[in-house]
């Protein structure tokens, strides 16, 4: 069944407003930028739905295309309510995962995901595949990766109870992996396409047990001014 919000003690809360709000500041929405493929926000409960314990099952595409499901019980991740910035997110800690079969999608593509760091302690961990383009972190403690047929890499120290924006660019020589709008690596990732399942949190037992608040999938090469306007969206939204 679906869950939506409710209003607290008589005054209304952030998740009242539903659709409305989840715009952010300034009404800009994510699908004002031309390209946007997928869309999941844990701030708009009409997108999720959970059972009385808060177990997630689905996860609604509000691009309407794509949804997230898991219907294993002890792998449903936990919705949170009034996590962050006081809007809800869903955790995926204690191996929780969700997928999708996802619709082709050829480079170029721009992933923005507001999520907290997978735990960079040498075993491999998954937040996003999708096809030939994925997330991780690997064998090397602190190193994070995208890969869409070639590896780029960087190794930092990052605490995994803090949220950022991670902005994954897959276009051949120029991809890039950002966080918090800051270039991180950048370089040949290979030419490989959304082409499969989409997996959130864990691909192959490489569970990523991190906190998810927003994911955008763009299938263009978002423009500078764009960029800059999606950025503000999330950090200002999520209180970043």
């Amino acid at each position: 069944m679906k869950i939506h919000g409710t209003t607290k003690g008589g005054a209304l809360s952030k998740k009242d407003f539903g659709v409305a709000f989840s715009t952010g500041g300034g009404g800009f929405s994510p699908d004002d930028v031309d390209g946007l493929g997928c869309w999941y926000d844990a701030s708009d409960s009409t997108t999720v739905t959970k059972d009385g314990s808060d177990r997630v099952s689905q996860w609604d595409d509000k691009k309407g295309s794509a949804d997230l499901a898991q219907s294993t019980s002890g792998s449903q991740p936990l919705l949170v309510e009034d996590d962050l910035n006081d809007l809800d997110i869903i955790n995926f800690t204690g191996d929780r995962d969700m997928a999708v079969t996802s619709a082709s999608a050829s480079q170029p593509t721009t992933w923005y995901l507001v999520a907290t760091a997978p735990a960079a302690t040498g075993t491999t961990r998954r937040p996003l595949t999708c096809g030939s383009q994925q997330f991780f972190t690997s064998a090397v403690s602190n190193r994070f990766s995208i890969y869409a047929g070639e590896q780029l890499n960087f190794t930092e120290s990052l605490g995994t109870t803090q949220f950022y924006v991670w902005t994954l660019r897959f276009n051949g020589v120029s991809s890039d992996l950002l966080v918090d709008d800051t270039s991180k690596v950048s370089g040949d990732a290979g030419t490989g396409t959304i082409n499969g399942t989409l997996n959130i949190a864990g691909s192959g037992g490489n569970y990523s047990n991190n906190k998810f608040a927003e994911i955008l999938r763009y299938d263009s090469d978002v423009s500078s001014d764009d960029n800059d306007s999606i950025i503000t969206y999330l950090t200002d939204k999520w209180g970043l």
